[in-house]
């Protein structure tokens, strides 16, 4: 808190390390996290934009248009080298989507103006994109989907505080492996004036990575996801079925769990210098000739 924005201050497992291999797209302060916190940095590939382009006082729409670009130049690529679209149709492959832009433009222009909202539909837009075009590419109907945000924010454009407006975010998934939504009501005073139907649950950010693991049928040993992920409300009540492989709940395998994670940390070598864990900007995602 007193010393700023670190790059891992503390060593943390993710989804990431436990999947096939990992596309991402979007902020270099958020892709490098992720990179160079990777049990396997060769399995986590990132395409950021230029850190000067993060600009917390100006509109930022073209930040998460750029992330879907690189998603359709990367499945485009795909079609025409063979070795990108097995890795791509490999069980248990991440594309990750990091959208910038309302978190820049709530700052700017605080989560009431004309501007939020503009993003808003933007940020709609990519996301239809992205289910139109993995649909198109995969065309299997096996992928499944997690829409969250990291945080929300107050009136004023900030967060970080327990204001409940900084605390609440949209969790929304669906696809493969996701159980349907209740059909009967559920909402409070908070939520009935969004006109959704089905059953809103609240449920703890923590338990988003749990949900992530299971429906994607990862089999993981996690340091820092403690026991509450295999009783969570999301592990049994969102799935079809129970997965035949849930997180380690004893206290014995959390323990060998923490010291393979040490192990591997302190054998880690680490990149020569922190621009080698953000692709250039612009750059185009696996241009294979």
């Amino acid at each position: 808190m007193t010393r700023g924005w670190q790059v891992n201050p503390v060593d943390f497992d993710s989804v990431f390390n436990q999947s096939t291999h990992v596309y991402s797209f979007g902020s270099p302060d958020i892709l490098r996290m992720f990179k160079e916190g990777a049990s396997d940095l060769s399995s986590v590939e990132t395409w950021s934009y230029a850190a000067e382009a993060e600009d917390f006082s100006a509109d930022a729409v073209h930040l998460d248009l750029w992330v879907l670009d690189q998603l359709k130049i990367l499945l485009a690529n795909a079609t025409n080298s063979p070795s990108l679209d097995s890795t791509l149709r490999a069980p248990g492959t991440v594309l990750f989507l990091h959208l910038l832009g309302c978190d820049s433009t709530g700052h700017s222009y605080r989560p009431h103006g004309p501007e939020y909202h503009r993003n808003i539909r933007v940020v709609d837009y990519v996301v239809e994109q992205t289910v139109n075009a993995l649909s198109e590419f995969f065309g299997d109907n096996e992928t499944a989907f997690v829409f969250t945000a990291d945080h929300g924010m107050s009136s004023k454009g900030n967060h970080g505080d327990g204001e409940p407006d900084n605390t609440r975010t949209p969790l929304v998934a669906w696809g493969a492996g996701i159980g349907a939504g209740q059909a009967e009501g559920g909402h409070d005073e908070y939520s009935e004036a969004w006109g959704l139907k089905g059953k809103r649950r609240d449920v703890e950010q923590v338990d988003v990575a749990g949900l992530m693991v299971h429906s994607l049928s990862l089999l993981t040993k996690v340091a820092n996801w403690d026991s509450r992920c295999s009783r969570s409300s999301l592990g049994y009540r969102y799935l079809p079925t129970r997965p035949a492989v849930f997180l380690s709940t004893t206290s014995t395998r959390r323990l060998r769990s923490k010291l393979e994670q040490l192990s591997r940390t302190r054998t880690r070598s680490s990149p020569s210098s922190p621009s080698e864990a953000v692709r250039p900007s612009l750059r185009d995602p696996r241009r294979l000739s």
